[in-house]
């Protein structure tokens, strides 16, 4: 789809190309938000900063009100197809997706971006949780201090060896997932009843679009008696906003809810993290239909009606920074268990490592060596092997020695039954910097394909047959 120019709307004093813009400005209609609402007051350039999500998209805070992010290939080609739908499932009925208001292409730097409105608002917060209904839950903040993102990857082969390895950041970020997927949040009955109705008509759209990897953001603030009144909520224009007394009547607690980041389509690149992840429980990769019935069943379970008390929560530092302080000093079994699969994973890590730098090329120098005596193999002791008309060469090229460069599959096998080598089934390469046409390379014999190969001779151990001119 082509994007259209539009003389009403610009985004940080630019002129930009708008994507379905039909369809965005009945969302904006809703809201109430002018066509200007991010034409000035900030700069694309120097306030996108790089987010914690996986795909490390860009990110803008605008005031309290907006969020802009940059858009991936596969995400842009998301919300292009989803644009009508979700704009006619905006308005009409209740939902909790966070807004979105703008869909463009920025002409000077050539990058897609959207503009949505922010459920949560800016902090501090009491905690602000990323729920998904799985095992990637996470708590963003709390008691108004940032969470730092450490991820347990692949890559960080320490992390795997015990909690006695780990950072404090690291043993921070952890325990807030183990919170944030057994956190309980407490409401009234009516507003557990609109809130779960709402998600039910956002999971049945998001199944139908084939939408998954979404989350919940809740975003918990409490005060005084009063502090979320109607007049301060009425200062928070996209944010759906739960308020109740505390059971002692001494502070108000408001959740912020809304749905975010539904722009993944199941797709084929998820279908293989998917048989990647395979022996992940819980994994956020799986299908638009399971997916949206875990999330619901998720906040069915979460969302807690009356008066109950949540669950307690443990003191920060008390689950694995405790295991960390003593696992270093004494040595437990789970210690020696953590150390076992450790170094069982180092040990996997090296042997795939081998088999990819040096374990193929062995096998094959080996099993060439097997196959082809010495003298078929390298031309070590003549500056040309000679067969009845045919000749590889050691050095230069086919022209320098006023031959000619076999260039098709049949003539290349042919030369190669004459000049008596082991190998007469031509393999086809189009890899750059080899001979060009026919080559003897460690016993394989090789077709290039590559037109910028035309004119080249011998490549390292890399030797062209030559026929004779026509």
């Amino acid at each position: 789809m082509q994007p259209a120019r539009s003389s009403a709307i610009r985004v940080s004093g630019r002129e930009v190309l708008l994507y379905n813009d039909q369809h965005f400005r009945k969302i904006r209609a809703l809201h109430g938000v002018p066509d200007s609402f991010i034409a000035t007051g900030w700069d694309l350039e120097h306030d996108l900063k790089k987010s914690d999500a996986k795909g490390g998209n860009l990110m803008a805070f605008i005031g309290n009100d907006f969020v802009v992010k940059d858009l991936n290939a596969s995400d842009h080609a998301s919300l292009l197809d989803i644009a009508r739908s979700y704009a006619e499932h905006c308005v009409s009925g209740e939902t909790l997706l966070a807004p979105m208001f703008l869909h463009w292409h920025d002409l000077e730097t050539g990058k897609n971006f959207f503009a949505m409105g922010n459920v949560s608002g800016k902090g501090p917060f009491t905690a602000l949780y990323d729920l998904k209904g799985c095992a990637d839950d996470k708590m963003l903040s709390k008691a108004g201090k940032r969470i730092d993102v450490v991820h347990k990857r692949f890559y960080n082969l320490h992390l795997w060896c015990g909690t006695c390895l780990w950072s404090d950041a690291r043993t921070t970020y952890y325990e807030g997932k183990v919170q944030a997927r057994a956190e309980k949040f407490v409401v009234t009955e009516e507003q557990r009843r609109q809130f779960m109705t709402k998600l039910q008509r956002d999971i049945d759209w998001l199944k139908e679009a084939g939408l998954m990897d979404y989350s919940m953001l809740v975003a918990l603030r409490e005060g005084p008696p009063g502090t979320f009144d109607q007049g301060q909520r009425r200062a928070w224009p996209f944010q759906q906003v739960l308020v109740r007394s505390s059971r002692n009547g001494q502070r108000d607690e408001a959740l912020a809810v809304g749905i975010i980041d539904y722009l993944q389509k199941w797709n084929f690149s998820k279908v293989i993290a998917k048989k990647i992840k395979f022996l992940e429980p819980n994994k956020a990769t799986i299908e638009p239909q399971p997916y949206g019935d875990r999330f619901r069943e998720h906040f069915r379970r979460s969302f807690i009606a009356g008066n109950v008390a949540p669950a307690q929560r443990p003191p920060q530092g008390s689950s694995a920074s405790s295991s960390k302080s003593g696992c270093c000093a004494v040595l437990t079994w789970k210690t020696v268990l953590d150390l076992m699969i450790c170094a069982i994973f180092v040990q996997y890590i090296c042997y795939v490592c081998f088999q990819i730098f040096w374990g193929s090329s062995a096998a094959a120098t080996a099993a060439s060596s097997l196959a082809t005596p010495p003298q078929q193999q390298f031309v070590a002791d003549a500056d040309a092997a000679a067969g009845p008309g045919f000749r590889m060469l050691k050095s230069g090229s086919c022209a320098e020695v006023g031959l000619a460069p076999i260039l098709n599959s049949e003539l290349c096998a042919k030369a190669a039954a004459a000049l008596n080598l082991a190998d007469i089934t031509v393999s086809l390469t189009r890899a750059k910097n080899r001979p060009e046409g026919c080559f003897w390379h460690q016993g394989r014999l090789l077709l290039g394909r590559n037109a910028s190969n035309r004119g080249n001779g011998v490549v390292g151990s890399r030797y062209p047959i030559c026929a004779p001119q026509l």
